[in-house]
């Protein structure tokens, strides 16, 4: 049957119509797809052997310095001894934690970018994410298994990270992010809290003083000259979690944790507003 010009015409027009969405499929694709090798890239996982490497080197000296009541609250005699323990308690990610993780850092980002408040969300949100895993070994954990980070590194326990992605895990590694930032730009964050939260440093010893890696040597007070910080309750703590914060409550460590909850906990925020202009 022979066609007429009409429906030749008809034809050749679905064709390219057709060759059309093909090609929007495509490109789409391959733009998503670059879009997610890109952030990936920000993420970095350590295995094992790195994590034991960090621990044995002790690059930022957290567990050098660790006093006596610090070690009696994690069980150990030496700053050695709790080298040799943790070096038990490190772990590869598998390839869903990483997947879960690799989510939760987009939505942690996202949230960040247009965070504005006490800190640049934005300029937290450039930071690359590092993480190492531990487990509990022997009946015994690395810092009580608690999240927490050294360096650049988020070290996670795997009991920390969920089946699927929460809120609550975005939560926490938006706080850990903020540690990180926290870190690297000390200056900047101590102004902050001088001008818009009245915390400024003081000068102060408790040798019972509480050790967290998130967190810098200096003691800060609040405006009503109450110091934050927690203290083992003897000279024998029975774990981290035996000691005494200020207000029985400790988001009051230490000015940095009071950030990194005040922050974190705008995420659930965050999403409800996100939710109400869907």
């Amino acid at each position: 049957m022979k066609l007429k010009n009409k429906d030749i015409c008809l034809y050749v027009l679905y064709l390219l119509i057709y060759l059309l969405i093909a090609l929007i499929i495509y490109y789409t694709y391959k733009i998503l797809t670059k879009k997610k090798e890109f952030f990936e890239e920000q993420i970095t996982f350590l295995d094992k052997k790195s994590i034991i490497d960090f621990f044995n080197k002790d690059h930022d000296n957290y567990i050098k310095y660790l006093s006596k009541f610090v070690l009696i609250a994690r069980n150990v005699d030496t700053n050695n001894d709790y080298i040799k323990k943790i070096s038990f308690c490190t772990k590869d990610f598998t390839e869903n934690q990483k997947n879960i993780i690799n989510n939760c850092c987009k939505k942690a980002d996202d949230f960040l970018k247009e965070y504005n408040e006490l800190l640049d969300g934005k300029q937290i949100a450039k930071i690359k994410w590092n993480f190492a895993l531990t487990y509990k070994y022997d009946n015994f954990e690395y810092e009580n298994g608690l999240p927490h980070t050294r360096k650049n590194i988020i070290f996670l326990s795997d009991k920390m990270i969920p089946e699927t992605e929460t809120p609550d895990f975005v939560n926490t590694l938006i706080h850990e992010k903020i540690h990180v930032y926290q870190r690297y730009n000390e200056s900047t964050v101590d102004k902050m809290l001088s001008n818009k939260l009245r915390i400024n440093k003081v000068v102060y010893f408790n040798p019972k003083k509480r050790a967290n890696p998130d967190l810098n040597n200096n003691i800060y007070q609040n405006d009503k000259n109450e110091i934050l910080q927690c203290y083992y309750n003897s000279n024998t703590p029975n774990s981290i979690q035996d000691v005494t914060c200020l207000n029985n409550n400790s988001i009051n460590e230490h000015p940095y944790e009071l950030l990194a909850y005040n922050i974190a906990n705008k995420y659930n925020e965050y999403l409800m507003k996100k939710y109400i202009n869907i």
